[in-house]
């Protein structure tokens, strides 16, 4: 019975278009499951996306990390809500490495999104705060969801992998194109268009008490 409801509830965890990527809880096994609230199902894939994009992210490099940025951010909010049903089915279960490698990943995509809006010619960081936002929105119903439910929701997801490779990348070619626009001469003053504002990533970004 318990086999059969796990498998159940990976089911349910993929069958949603944005859903995250489901991985076995055995680490910190539950009996009796309930299907986690997943991210809301957006519709047909548009043509050209990517199968390991989001729905809900921008297939953009920089937009893209942003939406990792929230994504993960808002996983890491629910550490805190979900770790009493995560002692009561597995007492002493040590989680520090997880919640640091989660704060590992988001110094990650600070740094490329900070370097790619100092490379920009225009004004990005308005777009990356909104695809910071749509990341963070994949978690509204596990939030509001019952304890057993918000736990199993934690649980079964993992950040996507393209989000390390994209941010990497984004950052080298923010750097590399930095450069070739840096002025040879006397140092002249920058772009006022990200100047004064507010980092997607700043450091007092939602995150838990867990991962300090």
């Amino acid at each position: 019975m318990v086999i059969a409801s796990v498998l159940a509830l990976l089911l349910a965890a993929q069958a949603a278009d944005d859903a995250p990527i489901s991985t076995s809880p055995a680490a910190r096994p539950a009996p009796q499951p309930a299907a986690p609230p997943g991210p809301a199902q957006s519709g047909a894939r548009e043509p050209g996306r990517a199968a390991d994009i989001p729905a809900s992210a921008p297939t953009d490099d920089y937009g893209f990390v942003a939406w990792c940025h929230g994504a993960l951010s808002g996983h890491m909010e629910l550490y805190e809500r979900v770790k009493p049903e995560l002692d009561k089915v597995s007492p002493g279960q040590d989680d520090k490495p997880m919640n640091q490698a989660g704060r590992e990943y988001l110094a990650l995509y600070a740094k490329a999104l900070k370097a790619a809006e100092a490379a920009s010619p225009t004004n990005i960081h308005n777009r990356g705060v909104q695809a910071n936002a749509a990341g963070y929105r994949i978690w509204a119903a596990a939030r509001t969801a019952e304890p057993r439910t918000q736990m199993w929701s934690y649980l079964m997801w993992e950040l996507p992998p393209r989000c390390e490779i994209a941010a990497k990348r984004l950052e080298e070619r923010s750097t590399l194109f930095g450069q070739a626009l840096r002025p040879t001469g006397p140092e002249q003053p920058g772009p006022e268009s990200e100047a004064g504002q507010t980092p997607i990533a700043a450091d007092d970004a939602p995150l838990l008490r867990g991962p300090q």
